[in-house]
């Protein structure tokens, strides 16, 4: 729920705030510059969910992934408050990267609380999407509608920071009743592991502010993505040799 809440939270402040603070001077340009930053962060804070599902899988587990997703999420939700555009593109830059390791791995960690055929896996499913429903419906009224116009849009970030640690605290003290589920697989529980991971998205954070400040080349990368996604399904259904297969890529795409 609190996750969702931050997430939701700084996205219904984003664009006015990217508009008014930064590109104000443009007068009838801002909203197209102000787009431009929103719609790389949407699109970026989707694709790194790919990476931070196989850091879970084969180096750090579900519970330390999200972890570190959180506090590097939270981390880069507070820099937003800086009014500087850098610097508000490395905070972007930091959430893109922490949303990797947390967003896949969280509804994930909930399915392998339950075995195979559990009758308690839907009622468990369930209960996760209505807080995730609630958080987002909340966040907008909270972020924006309320503390944003009366305070400025730039604290409806800070709530939204506030939300992400809230979700942090959360899951910590929720740890024991997890028991085994999602704890790193035998010989990988070093610490190591953590900070080399982090450090590993804190250069993908790099990699990521430079698209959001290169808004061209991000263009034309997330296009090459899409067509090299489309292919690849589109190959892999035919090589399948099931049809219903093929027609189930065909149907997503």
């Amino acid at each position: 729920m609190w996750e969702r809440f931050s997430y939701y939270g700084m996205r219904a402040v984003l664009a006015v705030y990217v508009a008014t603070t930064f590109f104000a001077h443009l007068g009838a340009g801002a909203n197209a510059e102000a787009s431009l930053v929103y719609g790389g962060y949407t699109a970026l804070v989707y694709a790194t969910g790919i990476a931070g599902g196989y850091v879970a899988d084969r180096i750090l587990g579900y519970q330390r992934s999200i972890l570190l997703g959180a506090i590097i999420m939270a981390s880069g939700l507070f820099v937003l408050l800086i009014e500087d555009i850098n610097w508000f593109l490395v905070g972007l830059a930091l959430i893109v990267s922490g949303n990797g390791l947390f967003k896949p791995n969280i509804s994930t960690m909930i399915g392998k609380l339950y075995a195979p055929g559990d009758v308690r896996r839907d009622s468990g499913f369930t209960i996760f999407y209505m807080g995730i429903n609630l958080g987002a419906m909340i966040a907008p009224i909270i972020t924006a509608s309320w503390i944003g116009a009366t305070w400025g849009l730039k604290w409806g970030f800070f709530a939204a920071g506030i939300g992400m640690i809230l979700s942090t605290l959360f899951l910590e003290v929720a740890k024991k009743s997890l028991g085994h589920v999602g704890l790193p697989e035998k010989g990988k529980e070093g610490w190591g592991r953590f900070f080399a991971v982090g450090f590993g998205a804190l250069v993908l954070a790099g990699i990521v502010f430079f698209l959001l400040s290169e808004s061209t080349i991000l263009g034309y990368l997330l296009v090459g993505i899409m067509v090299c996604l489309i292919l690849y399904f589109i190959i892999a259904g035919i090589r399948s040799r099931n049809k219903v297969q093929l027609h189930r890529y065909i149907a997503m795409i």
